[in-house]
């Protein structure tokens, strides 16, 4: 399996990294990899991953692993990955502030009020769902730092190419 990933991360290096396009809704999150529960078991090395996913039928998407989630780290992220133009939806985290001087249109949803934006339509539905869908396929023994970065452009690659594996 490990020769399976590493074929499939240089398929992925070869095609253009970037998401969205002008108009193309793309929603941004961030989840922890990792997590014990109830503090038991053995000591994991926690990662945080940033994803992106577009709402369109191809499905693409990014996920990232950062060493620390702040708004410089988001902001790099948002100008390597998604293209100028495109519409970003994200939560009302305070991280996620001024992203419009990236010639990007930024809509938030509070979910402390609701799920989906009533105004603007704006939610992160999307991307919530995709990490279940993530941390289901890759196992959790391989939710480290260490592990993750290939289970995670395996997650990509299956996904892009589910009807053709």
């Amino acid at each position: 399996m490990q020769l399976f990933r590493e074929l499939v991360v240089s398929t992925l290096e070869d095609e253009e990294n970037a998401i969205g396009s002008k108009d193309v809704i793309v929603e941004i999150d961030e989840s922890k990899f990792g997590v014990r529960k109830y503090h038991k078991g053995r000591l994991v090395d926690d990662a945080w991953v940033i994803g992106s996913i577009e709402h369109n039928n191809k499905r693409n998407m990014f996920l990232r692993v950062v060493k620390k989630r702040d708004a410089d780290i988001i902001k790099d992220i948002i100008v390597r990955y998604v293209k100028p133009g495109s519409i970003i939806m994200t939560d009302c985290w305070r991280e996620y502030k001024d992203l419009e001087e990236l010639g990007v249109t930024h809509m938030t949803v509070n979910y402390n009020e609701c799920f989906v934006d009533p105004e603007t339509g704006a939610h992160t539905n999307t991307i919530e769902g995709t990490w279940g869908g993530v941390k289901l396929k890759v196992r959790s023994r391989n939710h480290n730092k260490g592990l993750i970065d290939n289970h995670l452009l395996e997650f990509i690659w299956r996904c892009r190419n589910e009807d053709n594996l």
